[in-house]
């Protein structure tokens, strides 16, 4: 059979074929075209074939068709040097089972194709190579690889696509009520994670050397229905330690999937086929992402409650469902290794064709290559090694699954549920779009380069991380004269500072409510009384509380007065250091039980101290100009000085009891504060600066002077001092590691026995140290001072004025402590060890401030304003909003819809618990329910009505008169 270049004979392979095989085909002549390869110059009018993939056969021509003849060879010896175009050819087996594909008289004829089919011809060919695969690929290698992307392809995405719900559930439901249902804060989060990938991490290197030696169908599908399993048990854990083994059992199980299912890709795929399919098995990674969003948000909504369970414990219900039949599916669907491959749905043909394109493409065979040292060394020498590894970690660290950053920020932020979790699901799309076109451009578009579209990508990544790396400081540095705060549709007069919470030990914090006067720059625009409930659990860090009638407020706490708890602060105008203003006391419905002013010094009442005595009189402090001798500082013999002073005052009858002068008892040279060019009477020498003052029960008084570094005991009649604690002039030998200077709240443990004292030790600039509380022991006969235990935060902050430390539970000796910082916006919850279990930023540094931070018991104030509860009806998204500043008996809020403003028939749509301080209604599903008008009914946890909401049309509000 004579061929010519006019023939235009589509690509070919051509081998030789060995002399004891000759006898299998028939022989033709066969003459040369020009390009043919030198090495063909000897097999003219020789025996040759025509071979494609595991075939070899010969070819006839007629007038109008040429066959070729294909008959089966698993054994090909020779080179390959062109390939056959079999997309021109048609398929059928003869009578002897022979395969022949005919190619069409038409298609030979290639020269009368006009130029607009080849235009179309050539548009449509590179739309399927862009789409997928090469459309010249020949009709049995279309249909082997069809096989392999129904049963391989769909099981290794499903499976990831699993694994990787998994993760993003876990984000997903932290964010949705699993952080509170156990209580979970600080670190917990990234521990969990940490924990995962130790399971992961020890998994991974054993499973994949073991799967060379066992089928990987039954190592995989083993350990994915035990995934199933441990992941659906994560649905019913109930502390922190247990969902950290369920993590460790899962990612033990998990370690295996990825690295092995990689290997099983590449080992049936060829190199310029892996790059898509293993980007459609990575993109499951995002579309796990969105689709735990969603699955989530419907969970919430529709199965929250349901059955007993939470919402976020759903989703891991869900997905050990999902999983599990994957998991049993794998059995079936993973061929193994094209070595040893038992798949139902391949040919002994197929599967050797399989092996012999791979081979053809470089792929060594399963146990060929054997791990020896020079091996590893050339590994770990690579660059790839390196820069690939680094690569994928920092996209691992910005994907939303391991940062969630953007749903802490919409939880942060006081968005519903559902917004925290399909907001997010952007940042997937917009991932899977990137990726998914880079890769595809990069495979069938040389002028997309790999190295740009890589180098791009790990760069923003990088940057990228980077940022998330600084998420939870940035925020709040992002702006030089504000700090982040919260803000609420249904309170908007309420807008209390943002809390960054670091919880190190949740079953070791106190159930309790916090309280902090903020304190800050005039365009902070936050300077009021605030109330946290800081109790683990689902409301930690939730404000109850915003005194957003009053302003620039200090020494913010509950006391009690007359039996009864009480709400008192300091309100007024800041100086420098001090400040002149008056005392408030607030009951529990937060009206004004009492209104305290100093005798002869009204509205100087200083900020320093409002402490309430159990004889129900005020104990506060003043500072006042005086003229004073100033010589033995370098300054006038008429200078001018701060007076400090205290007062002991009857709140009912404003009656001065006591009243005691710094310098009426003690000489200026006892103070540590440099004069510097104080001592005017515009800058007055602050010399002592009193800051705390403290009854015991024998009447006399403990006070603390910041500027002396010491504390005094004051007689109760005569005002002599009885004895001083540090300074120049102590009385006591005091304890080296007890030592403390620029002292705040000094304070007696028990009144009675004042054996203990407490001090928040501020220390100096020049002390190169942190501040911190002192807890130390007093004996009064002996004069000593010893150690008992320090109290800092976790970040050993230094702060340089204001600050206090609070015993919890005075009477149990193992009583828990809490550290305000003063003038840095922190405050910490410590065990009787100076463990620290919580620690809770606020504010930007010296932008807001609290002078001092309390903890109170959750059954020490039962908050029941007299105003109303809010609501706000979004009309436009179909959200309701419900809040009741103030109230801390609320369970359960319900929904109530008329036609008329003044009707006597409200109908309830529906209810729903109490979340956080704003709680969040989605009507939508209720809209056939919903009339003109709405309104909220507060119940407690007995189902008892609190309040009820003026009634809204999402426009106006209006009072009602009555409600039934």
């Amino acid at each position: 059979m004579t061929f010519d270049s006019r023939d235009r004979w589509p690509n070919f392979f051509v081998h030789s074929i060995p002399g004891d095989e000759v006898s299998m085909v028939k022989s033709f002549s066969f003459e040369l075209w020009a390009d043919c390869p030198e090495e063909l110059a000897g097999l003219q009018n020789e025996t040759v074939c025509l071979v494609e993939g595991f075939v070899i056969g010969t070819c006839e021509k007629t007038k109008s068709t040429q066959v070729l003849v294909l008959r089966k060879h698993d054994e090909l010896q020779g080179n390959v040097y062109k390939r056959l175009g079999t997309s021109e050819f048609e398929a059928s087996e003869d009578s002897n089972g022979y395969r022949q594909f005919l190619k069409r008289t038409e298609d030979v004829q290639t020269n009368s194709l006009n130029a607009e089919e080849k235009t179309r011809d050539s548009f449509w060919r590179t739309v399927q190579r862009y789409v997928w695969d090469d459309p010249d690929k020949p009709a049995y290698e279309k249909k082997f690889l069809l096989k392999l992307d129904i049963f391989l392809l769909t099981y290794t995405c499903l499976g990831y696509f699993c694994k990787n719900l998994d993760q993003a559930n876990l984000s997903n439901a932290y964010v949705s009520g699993m952080k509170e249902a156990l209580h979970m804060g600080g670190n917990e989060l990234t521990y969990m994670s940490n924990v995962f990938t130790a399971g992961y991490v020890v998994s991974q290197l054993p499973a994949v050397i073991l799967v060379t030696k066992v089928r990987p169908s039954y190592i995989i599908s083993t350990l994915e229905i035990l995934w199933s399993v441990f992941t659906f048990c994560s649905s019913a854990v109930k502390t922190v330690p247990q969902l950290y083994a369920m993590r460790f059992l899962v990612g033990l199980c998990e370690g295996a999937f990825f690295p092995t299912i990689i290997y099983l890709i590449s080992s049936w795929y060829t190199k310029s086929e892996r790059g898509k399919r293993v980007t459609l098995f990575y993109s499951t990674t995002t579309i796990s992402s969105m689709f735990s969003g969603y699955l989530q948000a419907g969970a919430y909504d529709g199965l929250n409650g349901k059955l007993g369970h939470a919402g976020w414990q759903w989703l891991f219900i869900i997905c050990g469902v999902i999983s599990l039949p994957v998991g049993v599916l794998g059995y079936f669907f993973n061929p193994d290794f094209p070595e040893n491959t038992r798949a139902f749905y391949l040919t002994r043909e197929e599967a050797a064709f399989a092996r012999k394109r791979l081979v053809d493409d470089g792929y060594t065979p399963l146990g060929t290559s054997a791990w020896n040292k020079l091996k590893i060394f050339k590994i770990v020498a690579s660059w790839q090694f390196w820069v690939l590894s680094f690569a994928y970690f920092f996209i691992q660290s910005s994907h939303p699954m391991q940062q969630p950053f953007y749903a802490l920020y919409l939880k942060a932020t006081g968005h519903s549920v559902y917004q925290v979790n399909v907001w997010p699901t952007g940042q997937s799309a917009v991932g899977l779009i990137w990726y998914t076109d880079a890769v595809w451009r990069t495979s069938e578009a040389p002028e997309f380069k790999p190295g740009f579209i890589s180098a791009a990508s790990f760069g923003v990544v990088l940057v990228f991380t980077a940022l998330l790396m600084r998420f939870d400081t940035t925020s709040y540095e992002a702006n030089s004269d504000t700090s982040p705060y919260q803000t609420f549709k249904s309170s908007p007069q309420v807008e209390p500072p943002e809390l960054l919470i670091y919880v190190n030990t949740s079953s070791e914090i106190t159930d309790g409510y916090v309280l902090i006067g903020v304190d800050g720059k005039p365009s902070s625009g936050r300077r009021s009384p605030m109330m946290y409930n800081m109790s683990p659990g689902d409301n930690l860090g939730t404000i109850v509380w915003a005194g957003a009638d009053y302003n620039e407020t200090f020494d913010v706490e509950i006391q009690t007065y007359k039996n009864e708890p009480v709400i008192s602060f300091w309100q007024g105008t800041m100086l420098d250091g001090f400040g002149r203003g008056s005392y408030y006391i607030l009951g529990q419905n937060y009206s004004e039980l009492a209104h305290v002013q100093p005798v002869g010094f009204e509205n100087a009442g200083d900020i320093h101290e409002f402490h309430i005595t159990d004889d129900n009189t005020a104990l506060i402090t003043i500072y006042w100009i005086k003229n004073a001798d100033l010589t033995d500082f370098n300054g006038s013999s008429d200078g001018y000085i701060y007076e400090c002073s205290f007062q002991e005052i009857n709140i009912e009858t404003g009656e001065l009891i006591f009243m005691w002068n710094a310098s009426d008892h003690m000489s200026l040279n006892q103070t540590y504060n440099e004069i510097g060019s104080a001592g005017t009477e515009e800058t007055p020498f602050d010399w002592f600066h009193i800051n705390s003052i403290q009854k015991d029960a024998g009447g006399n008084y403990l006070v603390s002077s910041r500027c002396t570094w010491t504390v005094f005991k004051i007689n109760g009649d005569s005002g002599d001092i009885m004895w001083r604690l540090n300074g120049k002039s102590s009385d006591f030998v005091v304890d080296t590691e007890a030592d403390f200077h620029w002292q705040h709240h000094a304070r007696w443990v028990d009144t009675s026995t004042r054996t203990e004292l407490s001090l928040f030790a501020n220390m100096g600039e020049d002390d190169d140290t942190y501040s911190r509380g002192v807890l130390m022991s007093i004996d009064e006969d002996a004069m000593t001072a010893d150690l008992i235990t320090l109290f800092h935060n976790t970040d050993d902050t230094w702060s340089k004025y204001e600050g206090n430390l609070q015993c919890l539970n005075c009477s149990d000796s193992d009583t828990n402590w809490f550290l305000g910082f003063g003038n840095q916006p922190y405050f910490s919850e410590l065990t009787s060890d100076g463990t620290v279990v919580l620690d809770v930023q606020f504010a930007v540094n010296n932008i807001i401030n609290s002078y001092r931070a309390f903890k109170y018991p959750l059954s020490g104030w039962v908050g029941k304003p007299l105003t109303n509860p809010n609501i706000s009806w979004d009309t436009s998204d179909e959200m309701v909003y419900l809040s009741w500043n103030g109230a801390t008996e609320i369970a359960k809020w319900q929904l109530y819809t008329a036609d008329s403003i003044n009707s006597t028939d409200w109908t309830m749509i529906t209810s729903a618990a109490k979340v956080g301080f704003e709680t969040v209604i989605d009507v939508s599903s209720n809209k056939k329910k919903l009339s003109t008008y709405l309104r909220g009914k507060a119940l407690d946890s007995n189902g008892d009505e609190l309040g009820y909401t003026d009634a809204t049309d999402g426009q106006a509000f209006y009072t009602l008169i009555f409600c039934n």
